[in-house]
């Protein structure tokens, strides 16, 4: 599978055709977003979402459609938001240092992945640097974090869309605490002692 936790095939009925891994033991995939993805047939990103197994995952899909035009039904794959996954794999390795890291929010706000998966599935709206990219404001600022803490914040909308998908906007936010260098990690801080904090917004 590699990137993703899970992929599965299904029929335009809404029957699995396939799924790995074996383990998932799908029969049916009739979803309201499964129905839209067949009616609209454009390629999408959920958002997060806790599935029947109680995992909360992001899902992507993209229908499949034959050389007639003929929808054929979709093909999709599971990201496990509170799992080691693609974005832990793209994030993990990113270039920082001075105990900074990379954590990333949806277009809502919600944290989707960070180095401490128990922050995963928390709001983050209350950061003002989150709310105010959410926004689409693209500069640097100095603010005070919901700790009190003196920091400075840069942000700055990215791409309107991700491939083929439907659009998703990603935003990169870097913070330094150093002005203070103390306080508490969170994502609703949004600081790091002695260091910077980055986000990608989606």
């Amino acid at each position: 599978m590699g990137s993703l936790n899970s992929v599965v095939i299904v029929h335009r009925d809404g029957a699995v055709i396939a799924a790995s891994p074996a383990s998932l033991q799908l029969k049916s995939m009739r979803s309201d977003w499964g129905r839209r993805l067949l009616d609209t047939r454009i390629p999408e990103i959920s958002k997060p979402f806790r599935a029947p197994t109680g995992r909360l995952l992001i899902f992507l899909s993209h229908p499949v459609i034959d050389g007639q035009g003929h929808l054929l039904g979709y093909v999709g794959g599971t990201i496990y938001l509170n799992e080691k996954n693609l974005l832990h794999t793209i994030f993990v390795h990113h270039y920082y240092r001075d105990g900074s890291y990379i954590y990333v929010v949806d277009r809502d706000g919600t944290v989707i992945y960070h180095p401490n998966s128990g922050y995963v599935g928390d709001m983050s709206r209350a950061n003002p640097a989150v709310a105010e990219v959410m926004t689409g404001g693209a500069e640097a600022q100095r603010i005070k974090s919901l700790h009190g803490v003196d920091m400075l914040a840069g942000y700055a909308p990215g791409p309107g869309s991700l491939s083929r998908f439907r659009p998703s906007r990603w935003t990169s936010i870097t913070s330094s605490g150093s002005m203070t260098g103390t306080g508490t990690t969170c994502p609703g801080s949004s600081h790091q002692k002695g260091g910077r904090r980055h986000a990608v917004h989606v």
